[in-house]
């Protein structure tokens, strides 16, 4: 298990801090990388978005404050799954033919599962953006990347598929608008640590987090699992759930001091539905 502060690194600067420890320990050699850019520096490099947005779709509320849990020695409970390179080669192709990403449709399989016999209304998931793509950067063990929040509510027609197209939508107008974000977030620099805490729990203000690193690419690698990302905060009712496909596996990793529940096996029942 590796361990980071995320002042050090997001979860795709850890996966490749995985491969280098693996290709090093099998005798390997990896290349020397110089000191990475700041994050401010590469989004110049970020095309504007066209038209300045808050975020929110016109009938949905904002965030609701988050909170600081009580400081103590609990262990964070951790729930897991998987689905085997069949299932998961099914679900992607299912993603492309609904117009949807496999983001997209675990945030609505998340939501629809949360809102199930719950009385609220609507989920909030909150989902990191990795800035690399964007940018044509590689991979470094150093922060790259904006959060957004996806909202899903519970509706008449709220289907799977109609969910994870909602939530695709919403995805692909935040990665629109990632230089917009990240010039935002860097005009606002906390004047001390009250100001500092509560920047943090405006960004983690969600009823579940979703972080994918997408696929786990290391030629040679002969590591026959890869599970993560996982995170634990301090904000009162966190989940985060860490999402990673290595070797074709598509694997889910719950974090949270809630109780775990059904959460994790109701996602995975809905997936598996839908394809």
């Amino acid at each position: 298990m590796l361990t980071f502060s995320h002042q050090i690194s997001d979860g795709r600067g850890a996966l490749l801090a995985v491969h280098d420890l693996v290709a090093l320990l099998a005798g390997r050699t990896r290349r020397a990388r110089t000191v990475s850019d700041a994050q401010e520096d590469h989004v110049q490099l970020l095309p504007s978005a066209e038209t300045p947005s808050d975020g929110l779709p016109a009938d949905e509320e904002a965030p609701r404050p988050a909170a600081v849990r009580p400081v103590d020695a609990a262990s964070p409970m951790i729930d897991v799954a998987e689905l085997d390179e069949v299932t998961t080669g099914l679900l992607r192709a299912a993603a492309r033919a609904n117009d949807s990403t496999v983001q997209g449709v675990l945030c609505a399989a998340a939501a629809l599962e949360m809102l199930e016999g719950s009385p609220q209304g609507q989920v909030l998931i909150n989902v990191p953006l990795d800035l690399r793509p964007l940018l044509g950067l590689d991979d470094a063990v150093v922060n790259r990347f904006v959060a957004t929040t996806v909202m899903l509510s519970a509706t008449a027609e709220g289907d799977l598929w109609s969910l994870a197209r909602r939530a695709s939508t919403q995805l692909r107008s935040a990665r629109a608008r990632a230089a917009e974000s990240v010039a935002m977030l860097a005009s606002l620099p906390p004047g001390d640590a009250a100001a500092a805490e509560a920047a943090m729990l405006a960004a983690t203000a969600a009823d579940l987090e979703i972080s994918n690193l997408g696929v786990s690419v290391d030629e040679g690698s002969d590591v026959p699992a890869i599970w993560g990302p996982t995170m634990t905060t301090q904000v009162r009712g966190e989940r985060i759930l860490g999402v990673l496909t290595h070797g074709d596996r598509l694997r889910l990793t719950l974090t949270t001091h809630e109780q775990v529940g059904t959460l994790v096996a109701g996602i995975v029942r809905r997936l598996t539905s839908a394809i």
